[in-house]
């Protein structure tokens, strides 16, 4: 059980980009399922096809909630549990939305061949806008327009809900990873790098608060992005300091151990840092990439 709690953290800390990517396999494998199991004659019109689609999109982005990282989560060990019911509800929603798609089809062409399109984004509107094929001596039943514009008007409500409830749930996730909820500071950088690249990422850290003030060390004062580029300046408060070949040495061995710099490392960033005495002199300056780790 604990590995696959620890895999579902793993899970829950990846870029928004990739969950969705695996959301996104979630439901091919839903719809499969239902066309494997299910063939249905009935027909769906397009009012309750868009209303549908909405409330799927709506209940998918509801269950992204159970990805977030949050510290009684990870205490209480429900992440497993959590992202197994997280990937049943994409599964329920491909079937689902496979249910829907074939029942339009059959609206729209009398078969269900145009079923699959419901998958494939912005081709999949084919099916929203595609009429209705009355059969022989059959006629529209009045009021229809009125109930596709009422549908249209609900969808996009549901639509919009679902993009509020996005945002929501990254920014509690980011929350849960800032405030000590991830499984290590490793899993927020990871995150970064993942949802949002390395220069972000890197932005986000120069802006982050600085560790207090030691006497007799050598004291973070600064941090600046530049680039692909996290520069820090350090303050050393003390004497004897020497920048020697050991010095150097022991830098690299920090840098290429510690889990946060090790993984900007191999994104591509350069970590520098710039020593100065009280009085504001240079003292000197060291800067290490990945291929510093590797020789």
């Amino acid at each position: 059980m604990a590995g696959f709690n620890d895999f579902a953290l793993g899970f829950m800390v990846m870029g928004s980009g990739r969950i969705a990517l695996a959301s996104f396999g979630l439901l091919i494998a839903g719809g499969a399922l239902s066309a494997f199991l299910f063939v249905s004659t009935a027909r769906t019109e397009r009012p309750r096809y868009v209303l549908g689609n909405a409330a799927l999109l709506l209940a998918a982005t509801l269950s992204g909630a159970m990805l977030i990282p949050a510290p009684g989560v990870i205490e209480k060990g429900l992440a497993g549990p959590l992202w197994l019911v997280w990937a049943l509800a994409q599964i329920a929603c491909g079937f689902a939305l496979w249910r829907l798609a074939e029942t339009r089809s059959r609206d729209a062409y009398g078969h269900a061949g145009a079923a699959p399109l419901a998958f494939v984004p912005l081709v999949n509107l084919w099916l929203i806008f595609a009429p209705r094929r009355l059969e022989s001596g059959e006629a529209d039943r009045p009021g229809a327009q009125m109930g596709d514009m009422a549908a249209l008007v609900v969808g996009i409500g549901f639509v919009c809900l679902s993009l509020v409830v996005t945002r929501i749930v990254a920014e509690r996730t980011e929350a849960a990873l800032r405030g000590g909820g991830a499984p290590s500071e490793e899993a927020w950088v990871r995150y970064l790098l993942d949802g949002h690249g390395l220069e972000r990422t890197i932005e986000v850290l120069a802006a982050g608060s600085l560790p207090p003030a030691e006497p007799g060390a050598s004291n973070l004062t600064r941090r600046e992005a530049v680039g692909t580029e996290l520069r820090g300046t350090y303050v050393i408060d003390g004497e004897g300091y020497t920048f020697s070949d050991g010095f150097r040495q022991v830098f690299i061995m920090t840098e290429c151990s510690a889990g946060t710099d090790l993984l900007l490392l191999k994104a591509g960033a350069t970590i520098r840092h710039d020593y100065f005495d009280r009085t504001g002199a240079k003292l000197g300056q060291q800067a290490i990439t990945i291929k510093d780790c590797q020789s």
